[in-house]
């Protein structure tokens, strides 16, 4: 099973031809995360509550000040959503910041509690990955 970012859509290691030449099934075994959606990349899937949160528990911001939803709203519809919020947290939480963008999505998924937390997309993927298994 192979999830690729929306937008690697066009990259030419993704193309349609070489995942085939693979030996990846395009219908059962390649997921585009985010299409249909209108997402570009994995971590737009997350809400920007659930990013908040996950801001406020690994990178905080100085006190007094919070991360809220708004902070991410605020790069949504961006060509790329996950450079901008991570140049957000780096920017404001210095001394907590993660490292690049799979810290980041490694620091947000490790506060998810429930499966309501994950996005719906990504439960489907993992539904489909575990039929695959059987």
């Amino acid at each position: 099973m192979l999830m690729i970012d929306a937008d690697s859509r066009t990259n030419k290691l993704f193309k349609d031809e070489k995942l085939r030449k693979a030996g990846l099934d395009l219908e059962k075994q390649v997921a585009y995360v985010g299409e249909g959606l209108g997402f570009n990349e994995l971590e737009e899937l997350f809400t920007d509550e659930r990013w908040a949160n996950a801001a406020n528990i690994k990178w905080p911001r100085p006190t007094p000040l919070v991360w809220s939803a708004a902070d991410f709203a605020a790069h949504r519809g961006t060509k790329k959503f996950s450079a901008r919020i991570l140049d957000m947290i780096k920017q404001e939480a210095q001394e907590t910041s993660p490292s690049g963008k799979p810290a980041m999505l490694n620091g947000l998924v490790t506060t998810l509690t429930t499966a309501e937390d994950v996005p719906q997309q990504l439960r489907d993927v993992f539904a489909q990955l575990q039929e695959l298994a059987h």
